[in-house]
């Protein structure tokens, strides 16, 4: 479209429409720097309502905090975690409540699976062949073969049939991750 403007005179309007181009809005540039070692407060932008810090890793004005939150026993972790995966593979518990504790991986294997059950047990709610399941964690032995990471294996009893979960921890933010999952 070029820019000069347009005339459109519609009879059911009764007047003239007059349509022109939107004038160009740029931002203003922002000065060139040839480093981190330049930048100065101006350049740490916090946009108030989420509260992003798109510089941080480089923002002056910014403490930086080591991690030393510590992390929570991996025995009693491990079993609790066990359990919660096994009810999302069931279809018993909804996946997001694991998400914060598993790798991605993990979590799209256990939530696919916890999908498939689901559907399976509304099948049968329909049929009304309802069955509930409860688990109960039995025994978890922990090993630690480095700092930070911790090798789990849970035996649990699932609705009467014994199963064994092999889970590997890895510290992450102050909390444990599942990266790995083998259900026995």
């Amino acid at each position: 479209m070029s820019a000069q403007a347009i005339d459109v005179q519609p009879e059911h309007l009764g007047g003239a429409i007059r349509v022109v181009p939107a004038p160009p809005n740029r931002p203003a540039a922002l000065p060139l720097s040839s480093g981190p070692e330049e930048r100065t407060d101006e350049f740490c932008y916090v946009q108030d309502p989420l509260g992003v810090d798109l510089f941080a890793a480089r923002c002056p004005t910014r403490p930086t905090r080591p991690d030393c939150t510590p992390l929570p026993d991996p025995q009693v972790w491990a079993g609790q975690v066990a359990r919660a995966l096994v009810e999302v593979m069931h279809g018993a518990r909804p996946s997001a409540q694991i998400v914060r504790w598993v790798s991605a991986e993990v979590y799209s294997a256990v939530a696919h699976r916890g999908d498939v059950a689901a559907r399976r047990e509304s099948a049968r709610l329909i049929a009304g062949r309802a069955r509930t399941r409860r688990v109960v964690v039995t025994r978890v032995q922990v090993c630690r073969p480095r700092e930070g990471v911790a090798e789990v294996a849970v035996v649990l009893v699932d609705s009467g049939r014994v199963r064994a979960l092999a889970l590997r921890l890895r510290a992450k933010g102050g909390r444990w991750l599942v990266e790995a999952l083998q259900v026995g």
